[in-house]
């Protein structure tokens, strides 16, 4: 049996499958059926199958007829609270950390112009936390909210930014000028410059001398931001020659640690570890070259150095002028250089049907090692770079795997590319 949809301003046809089903995954069906692809005409009528909208007599307010509920019974063990409401009606979240970025939080979910407690939680700047099995896992903020919305539906999108994306997209305010920093250590500056949004870091590495020694250039001057540069930006870019990581924790502060290669937490074997359901390998070597040269941003020291893919089969060379760079950590600039160019050639994707592995939930950060005969890939040992998950009718996680030596600062050969 079917039923009639009338296309409104704004429409997609992942949106008239949230309002009729209360998911998207009907998007592709609806345009089958009715033999129409994006962009929609407004105005046109569609049909669509009412079997599959149980709630079509729904009496509920705020709540859309033809919307299945979801509560937060539906999620075993999942919190979400939104200035200390909990939120307890959502339909899906999807969560992602990475060690080259920040943890973000989307989340879909309801609007009920009749739970004034609810109106008051659904607005931009307030705080978001995200609990999994008891364990707090985000903490940030509404960075986002809907530009428009259609009339009789209920369906809003939070997209939620850690709380340490404030460095992210903040320049240096006029209070904390001169941004310039002399006499002082990597850790005095990084210190300085995460107080600054009232953040705190928090430090796993044990290499004192790549933390407080003075942190000058070749001519034993101080180092600047820029003044259109993000703090965060700054941050990556005094420790870069360090082999330092900065990400952010589950209660939103800064982390900085380094990456020492273990043994791995686990093996997944493709076929055979349960919810293992695929893994792509992608290997983008044509972006990659033999040598990488870093020369000293000034003429007169004539600091020069490079890091090379040993067994690179062609004479590929990239040269860099690095700012505030020192004489003595040249030779690291180029070498790391090396090494993240080499992490964003080699990702290994691979999707997984459960966010739990041998009862432990995946980490950033951690080692992994991977085998896929159909790839021809062996007990591979990889690092988690990011995780994305997706939490809908069932959990779905995403990794992104690539070189250890990516992180490491273990220059690769040409033998561990392929």
């Amino acid at each position: 049996m079917y039923n009639s949809y009338t296309i409104k301003t704004g429409d997609t046809l992942e949106k008239i499958s949230r309002s009729l089903y209360g998911t998207p995954e009907k998007a592709k069906d609806i345009g089958v059926l009715n033999g129409i692809t994006e962009p929609l005409q407004v105005g046109l009528q569609i049909k669509y199958t009412s079997e599959e909208t149980p709630n079509s007599n729904s009496n509920q307010k705020g709540i859309a007829a033809g919307q299945k509920i979801k509560t937060s019974s539906d999620f075993d063990n999942v919190k979400i609270t939104i200035n200390g409401v909990p939120l307890i009606k959502f339909e899906s979240y999807e969560y992602s950390e990475s060690l080259i970025g920040i943890r973000k939080l989307v989340i879909n979910t309801y609007w009920d112009k009749n739970n004034p407690q609810l109106k008051s939680a659904f607005k931009f700047g307030n705080v978001v936390t995200l609990h999994e099995k008891g364990e707090l896992i985000f903490t940030g903020y509404v960075k986002s909210l809907p530009m428009d919305r259609t009339s009789g539906s209920s369906d809003i999108t939070l997209v939620c930014k850690s709380k340490m994306g404030i460095l992210l997209d903040s320049c240096f305010p006029l209070s904390a000028y001169p941004i310039e920093f002399n006499k002082m250590s990597l850790r005095q500056i990084l210190d300085k410059c995460a107080s600054i949004k009232g953040l705190t870091i928090e430090y796993a590495v044990q290499a004192p001398l790549a933390l407080d020694a003075i942190l000058e250039n070749d001519f034993l001057n101080g180092v600047a931001a820029r003044v259109n540069e993000s703090i965060f930006s700054f941050m990556i870019r005094l420790t870069k020659s360090k082999g330092l990581i900065i990400t952010d924790t589950p209660n939103g502060g800064v982390k900085i640690f380094k990456a020492i290669q273990t043994a791995p937490v686990g093996t997944l074997i493709h076929g055979k570890t349960r919810g293992f359901s695929s893994i792509v390998c992608n290997n983008q070597l044509d972006t990659l070259a033999e040598t990488y040269t870093v020369h000293s941003q000034y003429k007169e020291s004539n600091a020069v150095a490079s890091a090379r893919i040993e067994g690179f089969p062609l004479p590929i060379t990239m040269t860099s002028v690095m700012e505030n760079n020192t004489q003595d950590n040249i030779e690291d600039l180029a070498k790391w250089w090396c090494c993240r160019e080499v992490g964003k050639a080699i990702k290994y994707q691979i999707s997984l049907g459960n966010f739990l592995f041998e009862g432990k939930a995946f980490k950033t950060g951690t080692f992994i090692s991977i085998t896929s005969e159909d790839l021809e890939i062996i007990n591979k040992l990889v690092i988690v770079e990011s995780i994305h998950k997706i939490f809908s009718k069932g959990e779905k996680i995403i990794l992104t795997c690539t070189l250890p030596k990516a992180y490491t600062g273990e220059l690769p050969t040409m033998a561990d590319l392929l």
